[in-house]
């Protein structure tokens, strides 16, 4: 998928410079006495794992916390994400103050608590469900998402318990549409100064670029600095991916053709560096992603003019295939 449609609005050195955002101020929070004990809270881990999966994938540094232990590090938290945290307890519920006290934000999905809810500018409607897909079908941001945002994240979900602004400076900041493409009237997601809340869990059933750029984004509005590390991680994946290719033109390619693929990776990573070093972080990311289409187009062209066109692992059919893409 590319970033273009997600977004709004070549030095080897740059590579491997660090960059080192400090994880203890992004905490993703393992539901544990929040949730029911036995098979609800196997699925709060569960949901923890694929959101620091994500988490990690995206470029985003963050600390792993149980419920109990979020206290102890509510003054240096700028974000804490309760992945499913439904019901938080008392003890609880004060960090969470803590952080909000302190300028921190909270990024909460399928909360139950109205307490919590109240806490960020919002009231929580009763939960609905169906028993088959259609009704919820794809989230649709509004112009109150973060920059960087997605324009849109396809899910199906059947399990719904929407925020809803009550405060002044609340907005809704996504709504769900159906299958059919109608927007519905309920809204995915809202913010407000104090964080924001989705009526559903992110689920693992496709999108997930634009799910983990959506992660990205809100960790991101908490801290700009993220999106640098972002971009430069994803400039090492796209630099070690383009060299792999590059092997692979040289290697199978007449040297005329394999040539102009080299000149066009030496390109295609040239503006994503140049952007990096202008500090210009969220173009780089997109930059990245039309770098990869670039040389595949690249690479396509160079494959139909060859004839016997080279594949992977010594096939002779004609694809644009990139290593590790």
């Amino acid at each position: 998928m590319k970033l273009t449609r997600l977004m709004r609005g070549a030095c080897v050195a740059l590579a491997l410079v660090p960059f080192f955002a400090g994880a203890q101020d992004v905490l993703l929070v393992r539901g544990t006495a929040s949730v029911p004990a036995g098979a609800e809270r196997k699925y709060a881990e569960s949901l923890t794992r694929r959101l620091g999966r994500w988490l990690d994938e995206c470029g985003v540094p963050h600390t792993v916390v149980a419920d109990e232990d979020l206290a102890a590090r509510a003054a240096t938290t700028r974000l804490a994400i309760l992945g499913y945290n439904p019901n938080p307890p008392p003890s609880e519920m004060a960090a969470l103050r803590r952080i909000l006290a302190g300028g921190g934000k909270l990024m909460v999905f399928y909360g139950a608590s109205q307490e919590l809810a109240g806490l960020m500018g919002f009231r929580l409607a009763p939960y609905q469900g169906v028993p088959w897909g259609g009704r919820w079908s794809r989230m649709r941001f509004t112009a109150a998402a973060p920059p960087g945002s997605p324009v849109e994240v396809l899910q199906e979900s059947r399990h719904h318990r929407a925020a809803h602004p009550a405060s002044r400076q609340a907005r809704v900041m996504a709504v769900w549409m159906d299958a059919a493409g109608k927007k519905t009237a309920d809204p995915a997601w809202v913010t407000s100064p104090q964080g924001f809340w989705m009526s559903h869990v992110l689920l693992d059933d496709g999108d997930m670029a634009a799910k983990q750029q959506l992660l990205l984004a809100l960790a991101a509005s908490c801290d700009p600095s993220l999106w640098a590390g972002a971009a430069r991680k994803r400039y090492r994946e796209l630099s070690s991916r383009l060299k792999d290719l590059e092997k692979q033109v040289r290697r199978d390619a007449p040297a005329k053709e394999s040539a102009a693929v080299s000149r066009e990776i030496g390109r295609a990573l040239g503006d994503v560096s140049a952007l990096i070093n202008r500090s210009r972080y969220r173009e780089a990311l997109e930059a990245a992603d039309g770098a990869t289409a670039r040389v595949r187009d690249a690479y396509a062209s160079l494959q139909n003019r060859s004839v016997a066109s080279f594949g992977p692992c010594g096939t002779t059919r004609p694809m644009a295939c990139i290593p590790g893409n």
